[in-house]
Protein backbone atom coordinates (compact mmCIF):
# COMPACT_ATOMS: atom_id res chain seq x y z
CA UNK A 1 0.00 0.00 0.00
CA UNK A 2 1.57 3.27 -1.02
CA UNK A 3 1.43 6.45 1.07
CA UNK A 4 -0.59 8.04 -1.74
CA UNK A 5 -3.46 5.60 -1.10
CA UNK A 6 -3.62 6.16 2.66
CA UNK A 7 -5.45 9.05 4.32
CA UNK A 8 -2.51 9.81 6.59
CA UNK A 9 1.11 10.80 6.28
CA UNK A 10 3.60 8.11 7.30
CA UNK A 11 6.56 10.51 7.36
CA UNK A 12 6.71 10.48 11.18
CA UNK A 13 6.29 6.71 11.59
CA UNK A 14 9.04 4.31 12.49
CA UNK A 15 9.98 1.54 10.08
CA UNK A 16 7.79 -0.78 12.16
CA UNK A 17 4.86 1.63 11.91
CA UNK A 18 5.25 1.86 8.13
CA UNK A 19 5.32 -1.94 7.97
CA UNK A 20 2.00 -2.03 9.81
CA UNK A 21 0.48 0.42 7.31
CA UNK A 22 1.77 -1.66 4.42
CA UNK A 23 0.11 -4.76 5.88
CA UNK A 24 -3.38 -3.24 6.25
CA UNK A 25 -6.22 -5.01 4.50
CA UNK A 26 -8.46 -3.24 1.98
CA UNK A 27 -11.20 -3.23 4.63
CA UNK A 28 -8.92 -1.54 7.19
CA UNK A 29 -7.88 1.07 4.63
CA UNK A 30 -11.54 1.72 3.81
CA UNK A 31 -12.20 2.38 7.51
CA UNK A 32 -9.26 4.81 7.71
CA UNK A 33 -10.53 6.64 4.63
CA UNK A 34 -14.05 6.83 6.06
CA UNK A 35 -12.75 8.25 9.35
CA UNK A 36 -10.62 10.81 7.47
CA UNK A 37 -13.62 11.85 5.37
CA UNK A 38 -15.78 12.35 8.48
CA UNK A 39 -13.05 14.37 10.21
CA UNK A 40 -12.62 16.53 7.09
CA UNK A 41 -16.35 17.13 6.88
CA UNK A 42 -16.53 18.11 10.56
CA UNK A 43 -13.49 20.39 10.37
CA UNK A 44 -14.67 22.51 7.48
CA UNK A 45 -11.98 24.72 5.96
CA UNK A 46 -9.64 24.76 8.96
CA UNK A 47 -6.43 22.75 8.57
CA UNK A 48 -3.10 23.00 10.40
CA UNK A 49 0.27 22.72 8.71
CA UNK A 50 3.68 22.26 10.27
CA UNK A 51 6.84 21.81 8.23
CA UNK A 52 4.83 20.80 5.18
CA UNK A 53 2.85 18.06 6.97
CA UNK A 54 -0.91 18.11 7.45
CA UNK A 55 -2.40 17.07 10.76
CA UNK A 56 -5.97 15.91 11.16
Amino acid sequence: MSDQELPLDSIFLTAEGRAVLESLSEEEIAVLKAVQRRIDEAAGDVEAHLMGASFW
